[in-house]
């Protein structure tokens, strides 16, 4: 299972299942985090591993589907167990569907996991039909459409040394700093623009039109 280009994690988003239908593909490796077996079995799409406390399973699971089943008193989330089985699958990008929830907390807690992702070398988005949630450490390219709506938040104490081109408010040179809202509703005016900056993290939070 390794060497896989993308990992697909389901976290739930039952309600955006026409686009995770046609999102994913048929090379995707697919774990499912607890009740994203639920969406997973709607689409009628099959999970290489099933994880989690299993207490929002609501349909049965094939016995040719790999299940790790942990205690609901666990120290970590079941979207945190499913990444960790993602890292040791080498692969080149790991998407993270349906994380986006009702709970403010729990979306809170699933940002901070591409955290995580990044410490290790592995690069993470979080991903919806109207938005993407991904880091920044030193440059990026976007390809996007023109006037979609890209966020950008500093992670660390200070990001030094931002160049932005092709957003209507460009840097050339400023800092972001932790707790600013400075890089809140920048918007595309290209359909390919660059980030690059030399110290620091950024949380980029691009409002996709579809």
């Amino acid at each position: 299972m390794k060497g896989r280009k993308r990992v697909i994690i389901i976290a739930g988003g039952l309600q955006e299942k026409k686009f995770f239908q046609s999102f994913i593909k048929k090379n995707d490796l697919l774990i499912c985090a607890d009740g994203g077996w639920n969406l997973a079995k709607v689409l009628k799409i099959k999970p290489y591993l099933i994880i989690g406390d299993l207490d929002s399973i609501k349909k049965a699971i094939p016995k040719d589907i790999i299940v790790k089943k942990y205690s609901p008193y666990k120290d970590k989330s079941d979207l945190e167990l499913a990444i960790d089985e993602a890292f040791k699958m080498t692969p080149k990008e790991i998407i993270i569907l349906g994380a986006l929830g009702k709970r403010l907390d729990h979306l809170l807690g699933n940002i901070f996991l591409l955290i995580k992702a990044e410490k290790k070398g592995f690069k993470a988005k979080i991903l919806s039909k109207s938005c993407e949630i991904f880091l920044v450490k030193n440059k990026e390219v976007i390809k996007g459409k023109k006037d979609e709506i890209i966020s950008l938040f500093s992670l660390a104490p200070k990001t030094k040394d931002i160049f932005l081109e092709g957003f209507k408010y460009p840097f050339k040179g400023e800092n972001l700093s932790l707790g600013s809202s400075r890089g809140l509703s920048n918007i595309l005016i290209s359909s390919c623009a660059k980030i690059k900056f030399k110290k620091g993290l950024l949380l980029a939070v691009r409002n996709t039109k579809k």
